[in-house]
């Protein structure tokens, strides 16, 4: 029966043949692991094209969603850590594979007559490689790739005649926005896949068509007598070394995984730098600065291009070894040489750039910080694709409150209350305990002060009375605690709150008193009303002037900054 199927499908596709055929390839001087790069970059393509089509499935190309979808992807799909973790250093991997069997073409001399088709197809292949990892960097929208994408089109920009035109094309318009990611999406999963394999199928072929190049320097008599056959030493060379770049990649994934910055933010200050292997175009600029400016971006890339493209024309000899090519290979080996040396060097001034260094550290914070917040049930990641807690963080830091108050981080110095936990039961307990301790308004205006006749004096309840006001003023909000609110104590509360000396500062109706009106306490509309006018009279008055006015802002960093404020409770209670 097999047999039947094996005849079957020789005589309609003649597929058997076409295998034997290919296993069966003469290798004169025989099998050698310097003829294994070709097998590892036809693996880390097929995986490239593998985890893509599988990623494709959840990613979604546009500015509210690109980031959220890759967050899943990477926490949420199952496996799907790993697929990303395969993508993302597959991506290097090639690039070094490119690079390794560059080398070894060269060294072999395989590049002359009659395999200069071969050569440029490689090169090609490489750039096209290259444009795979500058257009998929973008794809996360996050933060790293994003600006390190923008330095890489304000690079182009900056061509003489042309580079406004692509700068334009590759951005889909006068900046960033949703065009540049569905163009560079559209790039990376149809235009250069179509293109890659169209070169790929020729570069075998012509490979194919002319045979593997010896060593260098091989007699005629070596040749014979060394001489092989594909199968089964090449073959098993090639499949160790196949393996061992999938065990790699596959240790990678687990063992670093995939980045995912904070998601991108075009008002911020990012120190972007490229992936590691445009770091030596980055370090390049450094040394042109004006006018020279096009020297490190057109004139020096534009002559290593036209060397690689002249060079089988240019080195014509027959001889394949380094002796009789030395010009040619200090040439080449020179701006290998450059390459590598840029690379190191840029890295080498990074790690001892102090203040780079806390960029990156803040960096990884907020990477970190982001990634945290959008696994929360309640607040997540909204329509906008912002990571609700993480954008109110934001706002805080950017308006500067971390200057007066304390609340995830310590501060150096107490200027306002603590926010620590605030609104929580453990915060409003040790509220009502000592109003006028320095974590709450001991620094400020609102303090007691019995001349003064200022500030709240410390609440006047017996012990076992402090819990049911407690979660009568937590009951004022309307929004969720955990453990939900008690009613039956909240409303204990509510008689000790009317019968004690509380009503008669406070009202709860909406109209003002001495102290801030407590209608709706601590929820999202007191909050933003109290933000936008803390010196009003449902809040501080005069005594609260200490506190600028948050009017502002706009509704969504309003509603951000309170999303944040209100769970500082949990992470408080997370915390215990």
């Amino acid at each position: 029966m097999l047999r039947k199927i094996v005849d079957f499908v020789e005589d309609r596709t003649g597929l058997i043949s076409l295998g034997k055929a290919a296993l069966h390839e003469h290798i004169p001087g025989g099998p050698r692991w310097a003829y294994v790069f070709g097998s590892g970059l036809a693996l880390t393509f097929t995986i490239q094209a593998v985890t893509g089509i599988l990623l494709a499935f959840y990613f979604s190309p546009s500015t509210t969603d690109a980031w959220g979808s890759v967050y899943a992807i990477q926490h949420q799909v199952t496996m799907g850590w790993l697929i990303r973790g395969l993508h993302h250093f597959g991506s290097s991997a090639m690039v070094v594979l490119c690079v390794l069997h560059m080398l070894q073409v060269f060294l072999f001399g395989a590049y002359k007559k009659p395999r200069e088709v071969n050569w440029l197809t490689g090169l090609m292949l490489l750039g096209l490689i290259m444009g795979f990892s500058l257009t998929g960097y973008l794809l996360p929208w996050d933060q790293k790739g994003y600006w390190a994408t923008k330095v890489a089109t304000n690079i182009a920009g900056g061509l003489p005649l042309i580079g406004e035109t692509i700068q334009t094309l590759f951005q889909g318009g006068s900046d960033y926005g949703n065009r540049t990611l569905t163009g560079f999406y559209a790039l990376h999963v149809f235009v250069l896949p179509v293109l890659t394999v169209g070169l790929i199928g020729l570069h075998v072929y012509l490979f194919r068509r002319h045979g593997v190049t010896p060593p260098p320097g091989l007699s005629e008599a070596e040749l014979k007598s060394k001489s092989g056959w594909f199968w089964p030493v090449q073959v098993l060379m090639d499949a160790v070394f196949v393996l061992a770049i999938l065990a790699l990649l596959i240790a990678l994934s687990v063992w670093v995984g995939a980045p995912l910055d904070a998601p991108a933010d075009p008002a911020s200050e990012y120190d972007a730098r490229p992936e590691w292997y445009f770091l030596f175009l980055f370090q390049l600029l450094k040394y042109f600065e004006g006018p020279m400016v096009l020297f490190g971006t057109v004139v020096l890339p534009g002559l290593a291009t036209v060397f690689l493209v002249l060079l089988p024309f240019l080195d014509r000899a027959e001889d394949r070894r380094l002796a009789a090519r030395k010009l040619w290979a200090v040439v080449f080996f020179a701006g290998v040489g450059a390459v590598v040396l840029l690379t190191v060097v840029a890295a080498r001034e990074d790690g001892a750039n102090p203040e780079f260094q806390e960029k990156l550290a803040e960096a990884a914070r907020d990477a970190e910080e982001a990634r945290r917040y959008a696994a929360n049930e309640e607040w997540g990641i909204d329509a906008r694709g912002a990571v609700v807690l993480f954008e109110g963080h934001k706002v805080f830091r950017q308006q500067r409150c971390d200057e007066c108050h304390e609340t995830l981080e310590i501060i150096e110095e107490d200027k306002g209350p603590s926010l620590r936990g605030y609104l929580s039961r453990v915060w409003l307990e040790r509220f009502l305990r000592n109003p006028s301790h320095p974590k709450h308004f001991g620094v400020t205006k609102l303090k007691y002060d019995e001349d003064e006749g200022t500030g709240m004096d410390a609440a006047d309840l017996e012990p076992g009375q402090f819990a049911p006001m407690v979660e009568f003023l937590a009951s004022l909000s309307g929004e969720a605690y955990d453990p939900p609110i008690d009613r039956a104590l909240a409303a204990k509360g509510a008689t000790l709150f009317e019968d004690g000396d509380c009503s008669g500062c406070h009202t709860l109706d909406g109209t003002s008193g001495e102290g801030p009106a407590l209608e709706g306490f601590g929820g999202k509309q007191w909050l933003a009303d109290m933000m936008a006018q803390p010196t009003g009279e449902l809040f501080y008055g005069e005594l609260g002037d200490g506190m600028p006015a948050f009017d502002h802002l706009s509704p969504s960093e309003m509603n951000y900054l309170i999303a944040w404020l209100l769970h500082l409770k949990v992470e408080t209670e997370a915390e215990k």
